[in-house]
């Protein structure tokens, strides 16, 4: 009797999900259409989807994919881990009145913006115009907060920010929506040719 061969499912949807819905709550903050302090919410969400993006990088290690697995254990220590324990100190400084300097955190997504490099190079012939897109413009938010945040740029790159957050929160839900289609055998909608040959 032969054992039964487990399969492993593909958890990039799950992580498309999970960015992109961090994405576009910070999209909301930087549209200022929340009322009241945001950094406290902003932090306990984020803290919530550390688990899910760290069963998805092992998951993706557990398939042999070392690139996907890599920048997935990446984006859960900054956005669920990092992110998420600044904003909450950043929410309850505001409550308790002490004064906190979170620059230090930008490094951290400076970082992350450079360790997805290797990534578009590796997929640019493969991935869709819009998936491609989609993570180029994530190397180019994560650039401009920091810059941003040392004061190299002006705030009125919030601006810009702010748009490309959208982009990426859109662009990606939509790659979402696409990716559960495919794997259901169902007919995907149109996501564009690669942008480079």
């Amino acid at each position: 009797m032969n054992p039964k061969v487990i399969k492993i499912g593909d958890p990039e949807p799950a992580l498309t999900f999970i960015f992109t819905m961090l994405t576009m709550c910070i999209w909301g903050v930087y549209a200022g259409i929340f009322t009241g302090p945001t950094s406290l919410a902003l932090g306990l969400v984020q803290i919530s989807t550390f688990i899910p993006y760290l069963i998805c990088s092992i998951l993706f290690y557990l398939r042999g994919e070392t690139m996907m697995g890599t920048i997935c254990l990446i984006f859960a220590t900054l956005f669920g881990g990092i992110g998420g324990v600044l904003s909450v100190a950043e929410g309850l400084s505001y409550i308790l009145g002490f004064e906190m300097s979170t620059q230090l955190g930008s490094i951290p997504f400076l970082w992350g913006a450079i360790s997805l490099i290797p990534l578009l190079i590796s997929v640019r012939k493969t991935a869709s115009a819009l998936a491609f897109l989609c993570f180029t413009c994530v190397v180019f938010f994560l650039t401009l907060i920091t810059l941003v945040s040392f004061g190299l740029i002006p705030e009125s790159a919030n601006l810009l920010i702010k748009w490309t957050c959208l982009f990426v929160a859109t662009s990606g839900i939509y790659t979402f929506v696409n990716s559960l289609l495919r794997a259901s055998g169902c007919k995907c909608m149109p996501e564009g040719k690669p942008l480079f040959k």
